[in-house]
């Protein structure tokens, strides 16, 4: 029953409420619902990514976003391969579209070519819930999906005969889960887990292996004191050499345009604003994407992504430009100067990726940890979930940003024995006074 109500509201839209693209939407529908060959699955996305797409209403697009991640989520209850993971994905990511004043359709564009994975996915009854059932899938499911073989040299043949042989018909749960984690971990990928009831795989040398280069106790007794202000998950306070300061430390906090109004107009007066994303390992995309539109007074392209269009290692689309417009809510005017360190990962990668465009921002600290590759998941037979880097997105000149980003002025002091001063805060403040 859910099911068909989806399908008739997603044939009502597909109809001729979209004219002139009516028959571009029903061929969607028609690849969503039926999930044909490669062929035919590539032609919906190259729809998807064309002009035609973009004749579309914001109002429209996203109203067909809506609906076909509907369709998907409640089809999915009845495939044979489990894709309730990724509709849930598609799903609230159209709903935070919903929320989302700032909407671009690039987002949307990028939301629904995940649908190639919906169509082509690993399909798990052809793998027994076995420790080496489970091994061949895992395996399968990141040769097909995975998106950074090539540029990260893995050899994922050798990896897989190397670790095959350390299969056993008996291991226990703990001894399976310790060598498909080992085995991830080979793709140096701090958006590859294995997740499972009991522990969660994951990759952290990204920034384990460096120096940290913050410390929250300096932040909140020197700088930050007890008469700071809280928005949107910002802490911000005006310093007092009238350096604007904000500590924003995770990009899954929502950031609400209101309240980025009223700390960009506290700090009207100021010489200038350090944003402070140190330690930030990232959230949603629309929040950073909503952040830098305040610091552009122009359209930018920003980057390019791709997405996996065949089960080869270098299957995949031609690059698609990101834009980002300028907020038509206040926009700040004055020297901006980011402070980065190898905790910075994922969507504040793209932040970061973006900001450093823009005329009035510096990027000063260390080097990011990167994290570019747009994450999907799947499941093994056992009922294990893995998530991995599907869609690699580049910056503006067609870099690769996957390994982290260079900032502008590079801040290699960090003296453990001065407990009362952050030296990256100290030379964005220095650095922003000589600027004035």
């Amino acid at each position: 029953m859910e099911v068909r109500r989806s399908y008739r509201k997603l044939n009502e839209v597909t109809g001729s409420s979209f004219g002139v693209v009516s028959d571009q939407c029903r061929q969607l529908k028609r690849f969503v619902i039926t999930r044909r060959n490669d062929e035919t699955n590539q032609k919906a996305l190259n729809w998807l990514a064309s002009g035609k797409a973009l004749a579309m209403t914001d109002t429209n697009f996203l109203k067909l976003t809506t609906l076909v991640s509907d369709y998907v989520a409640a089809k999915s209850k009845s495939l044979t391969c489990n894709l309730q993971s990724r509709a849930l994905f598609l799903t609230r990511r159209s709903q935070r579209l919903r929320r989302t004043a700032a909407m671009t359709k690039t987002i949307s564009i990028i939301c629904l070519s995940f649908l190639y994975i919906f169509s082509s996915c690993v399909e798990i009854d052809e793998f027994k819930d076995t420790p080496r059932g489970n091994f061949e899938a895992l395996w399968k499911i990141m040769d097909e999906r995975y998106c950074f073989f090539s540029y990260k040299e893995v050899d994922w043949n050798e990896i897989h005969d190397r670790y095959s042989a350390q299969v056993k018909d008996k291991m226990n749960r703990d001894e399976l889960f310790q060598l498909l984690n080992k085995m991830l971990q080979e793709l140096q990928d701090g958006h590859v887990n294995l997740i499972t009831p009991f522990d969660l795989g994951r990759y952290w040398k990204w920034f384990e292996d460096y120096p940290e280069n913050f410390d929250g106790k300096i932040l909140n007794e020197h700088y930050l004191g007890t008469d700071f202000s809280i928005a949107s998950g910002m802490r911000y306070k005006m310093l007092e050499d009238s350096i604007g300061y904000i500590y924003y430390g995770n990009f899954s906090s929502g950031i609400s345009p209101t309240s980025l109004d009223y700390i960009l107009y506290k700090f009207a007066d100021c010489d200038g604003i350090i944003i402070d994303v140190r330690n930030n390992g990232g959230g949603l995309l629309s929040n950073a994407t909503e952040f830098a539109s305040r610091f552009t007074n122009e359209r930018k392209l920003v980057g390019y992504i791709q997405h996996k269009t065949g089960k080869g290692h270098n299957d995949f689309s031609d690059l698609f430009p990101i834009y980002l417009d300028p907020s038509t809510r206040i926009r700040y005017q004055k020297p901006v100067v980011v402070l980065t360190n190898r905790s910075c990962y994922s969507a504040t990668n793209d932040f970061v990726s973006s900001m450093r465009l823009f005329p009035l921002v510096t990027i000063m600290g260390d080097k990011t940890g990167g994290g570019s590759g747009l994450p999907m998941s799947s499941e093994l037979p056992n009922g294990w979930a893995v998530r991995f880097s599907a869609c690699p997105t580049y910056d503006a000149d067609k870099q690769p940003v996957e390994s982290g980003i260079d900032p502008d002025i590079l801040i290699e002091e960090w003296d453990d024995k001065d407990r009362t001063q952050d030296p990256f805060i100290e030379a964005a403040r220095n650095y922003l006074l000589k600027s004035d």
